[in-house]
């Protein structure tokens, strides 16, 4: 966990992807360039530090993306029952 690991590195920049794609209010012109650029600076960054940052960003991307599929399925479950007005 104290040297960088190809490996780890690798699962930061996919679930770094992930969380930037869980964000669906992003413009479609830019989607792309804001999916891929986070990543690969996480895979670069990764390949730099000790596995133990990689890790812990895997962790914190999927709870993160885990946490905003969940909210927005809520709203869109009260949006839809007239709960909320928008």
């Amino acid at each position: 966990m104290a040297r960088p690991d190809p490996g780890f590195a690798i699962l930061a920049a996919l679930t770094t992807m992930l969380m930037m794609a869980a964000n669906p209010d992003m413009p479609e012109q830019m989607r792309a360039i804001l999916i891929l650029v986070p990543g690969i600076l996480a895979a670069i960054a990764a390949l730099k530090f000790c596995s133990a940052l990689a890790v812990y960003w895997t962790v914190s991307n999927c709870y993160s993306a885990i946490q905003t599929g969940v909210l927005h399925y809520v709203i869109a479950r009260r949006i839809k029952s007239g709960a909320v007005n928008i």
